[in-house]
C-alpha cells in the first residue's frame, strides 16, 4: 500500500505540474521552464526541483505535444501553434524582452488550463451588447465577440479586422455604427492579455511605465 500510495501521490504531483505547464503556456506563449518553476513554487506547497523539469523537459515531449498542444524547445515550453508558424518563437521572445510577467492567484491561473478560457472584463461585455444590437441572432453576435476576443490577443490586433469582418460577413448600416465597433474593439485590444505582454494587458503595462 506505502508503494501504491507513493505512486498515486507522484502521479498527482506531476499532473498539478503539467497543469501549471498548460496555463501558464496558454497565458504566455513560450514561457521558460525555470519560470514555470518558479510560479509553481510560489503557489505550491510541493515544491518542484531542477531534476523534475529536467525530466519533463527530456521525458515528456510526445505527452506535452499529444495531450497538452504544447512543444519544448530550447527549455522553452511553447504553444504548438507558434512554431509551425515557424519564426514567431524568435519574434515572441523579442516581443517579450524586459517585460514582467502577470502571475494571477493559484485559482485564476489553473483557469487557463483550458485554451478558450479568457477573462470576460467589460470592454467584452459592451462588446458583445453592441453586436447583439447589431445581430438579431444572439449566436451570431456571441461568435463574432469571441472570434474579435482572439484577434485582440495578438499584439497586431488592429491589423487586418477587414478579413474578420468579410469572414462573418459583418455589414454597417452607416459609418457611425462602424465608428463605434472600431471603438469597443480598439478599447478591447488594449485591455486583453496577450502573449508579447506576458500576460498583462497593452493598458497595464502603459500604465506601469508611468
Amino acid at each position: 500500500m506505502t508503494i501504491f500510495f507513493a505512486l498515486f501521490e507522484r502521479t498527482f504531483f506531476m499532473d498539478k505540474v503539467m497543469d501549471y505547464i498548460q496555463a501558464l503556456t496558454n497565458l504566455y506563449g513560450v514561457v521558460h521552464k525555470d519560470k514555470v518553476q518558479e510560479i509553481y513554487n510560489q503557489q505550491n506547497d510541493d515544491k518542484i526541483d531542477d531534476k523534475s523539469m529536467e525530466y519533463i523537459i527530456k521525458e515528456k515531449k510526445d505527452y506535452l505535444i499529444n495531450h497538452r498542444q504544447i512543444t519544448v524547445h530550447k527549455d522553452y515550453f511553447v504553444y504548438l501553434s507558434i512554431m509551425v508558424a515557424g519564426s514567431y518563437f524568435d519574434e515572441e521572445l523579442r516581443a517579450k524582452e524586459g517585460k514582467p510577467y502577470y502571475i494571477p492567484e493559484k485559482e485564476e491561473l489553473l483557469k487557463y488550463k483550458d485554451v478558450n478560457y479568457f477573462e470576460v472584463n467589460k470592454e467584452y461585455e459592451e462588446l458583445l451588447q453592441f453586436l447583439k444590437k447589431m445581430f438579431w441572432r444572439k449566436s451570431k453576435a456571441e461568435d463574432v465577440a469571441r472570434e474579435i476576443q482572439m484577434h485582440c490577443e495578438s499584439f497586431r490586433a488592429m491589423e487586418n479586422l477587414h478579413l474578420l469582418f468579410e469572414e462573418k460577413k459583418i455589414r454597417f448600416k452607416n459609418a457611425k455604427q462602424a465608428d463605434e465597433l472600431m471603438r469597443l474593439i480598439r478599447n478591447l485590444a488594449n485591455n486583453t492579455r496577450i502573449w508579447q505582454n506576458n500576460g498583462y494587458t497593452p493598458n497595464e503595462l502603459d500604465v506601469g511605465k508611468r
